[in-house]
């Protein structure tokens, strides 16, 4: 059997969640700017009708890296990734979708994910890590970005992961690189993207959970139960505490890199000691607890950097 015996039952069940097939000569890919667990990055143009073309990033989903009639196979990652986006077309804080297509060639198979791409000099991590906020003093580089800006980037992170947990939807993989850092109107915002680990919950309760295999996850940043194949909504509360060090101390990892997941905590905590705020360096204490259940909501992490 080939992957290409189920490309037609593929390609009617995404356009049953009403995403938009768009033909292989309407778009152009230029150069690769990323590649991750599920699939590779490509920035290009895509070009509808007699409109303007559109600056793209398209994901690629390539059969040769993926066994056939296994579960997470080409066609479960890309619907699935299809399927959240779909549900997230309404909002603003997250990449918009633009399509999907695919490109036959023998027995090959390769499935694009199309949407929008921003006027960014990049991620949130390469913002953070621009000389904008590095100066340097007696041959030692200082983290300046001021705590008004902090501030605002942490809050706008919460608010992106709240939308989504609304959706009933887990990020799973929630770090700098995975959110977008760009300016509109003068002022910066932030979009969510990847959701190539994420999984959808049945119930909206905090505490609720599923099973998952979530291997993708990015050491230091994961929680401890996706070791254990459990996530939840507080799953991405860990993860966002340390996305929230990250903004407020510039740098979180010593150099040379951290393998395991306590050497990863090590380091985390390590840079919590140099937040001196004591509401906020508490709730993020609290948010780093191994015990899921025991972390607090995101609304009680805005009202904390609120009241800064």
């Amino acid at each position: 059997m080939s992957y290409l015996e189920n490309l037609d039952e593929f390609i009617q069940n995404i356009q049953e969640l009403d995403i938009s097939l768009i033909k292989e000569n309407d778009f152009h890919l230029d150069e690769k700017i990323g590649s991750g667990g599920t699939g590779s990055a490509y920035k290009g143009t895509l070009s509808l009708m007699n409109n303007e073309p559109l600056d793209i990033v398209a994901k690629k989903f390539s059969s040769e890296n993926y066994v056939f009639g296994y579960e997470g196979d080409i066609y479960d990652e890309a619907y699935k990734e299809l399927e959240i986006m779909s549900g997230l077309i309404d909002n603003r804080k997250f990449i918009q979708l633009y399509g999907f297509s695919y490109v036959v060639s023998g027995e090959k198979l390769k499935i694009y994910i199309l949407m929008e791409r921003l006027n960014s000099e990049g991620d949130l991590h390469d913002y953070l890590h621009s000389k904008n906020f590095w100066e340097k003093y007696e041959g030692e580089y200082y983290y300046s970005m001021l705590d008004k800006q902090k501030k605002e980037i942490c809050i706008q992170m919460c608010k992106c992961v709240e939308d989504l947990h609304n959706k009933r939807i887990v990020h799973c993989d929630l770090k700098t690189n995975n959110i977008i850092y760009y300016e509109e109107d003068k002022r910066g915002k932030l979009k969510l993207i990847d959701y190539g680990a994420s999984v959808v919950i049945d119930g909206n309760k905090i505490t609720d959970t599923v099973d998952c295999d979530c291997d993708q996850g990015t050491e230091g940043y994961m929680a401890r139960e996706l070791k254990d194949g459990i996530a939840g909504y507080r799953t991405d509360i860990y993860s966002l505490a340390v996305c929230i060090i990250e903004v407020w101390c510039g740098d979180i990892w010593l150099e040379g890199e951290a393998d395991t997941f306590s050497e990863c905590r090590r380091d985390v905590l390590r840079s919590l000691k140099h937040i001196k705020d004591k509401n906020l360096n508490r709730i993020l204490q609290r948010c780093l607890i191994n015990d899921m259940n025991k972390r607090p909501p995101i609304s009680s992490i805005m009202s904390v950097l609120n009241n800064l």
